[in-house]
């Protein structure tokens, strides 16, 4: 697959959001109009650059977060859990952790 070739202004948009990610800023938004370029933007960030996807992102942790609450620990063991797991850095396992002994203590997790 050959890369895409990025008109000016949207390898300024990368530059952009390179920066705003190096400023360890958690959330962005990218409006531009319908033919813009937003999924090209993101393709070329994402894969070219690591700096764009290189935090788990916060859904996942949620997501196994929803699923031990739902039905406590054993959720870690489910596939769908695990798959997640994998996906997740040494920040958002640490995130993970803190958050169950939390839920632990507090006498919420069955």
């Amino acid at each position: 697959m050959t890369p895409a070739v990025l008109r000016s202004y949207q390898t300024d948009v990368v530059a952009e959001i390179e920066s705003e990610i190096a400023a360890n800023k958690k959330k962005l938004l990218l409006l531009a109009p319908a033919g813009g370029g937003k999924t090209v933007v993101f393709c070329e960030g994402s894969c070219a650059n690591p700096s764009f996807c290189d935090r788990t992102q916060q859904t996942t942790v949620e997501a196994i977060m929803f699923a031990i609450r739902a039905r406590g620990v054993a959720a870690l063991k489910e596939p769908a859990t695990m798959e997640r797991l994998s996906r997740c850095d040494a920040a958002a396992l640490a995130q993970i952790d803190q958050r169950i002994t939390k839920l632990r203590q507090s006498g919420r997790l069955r």
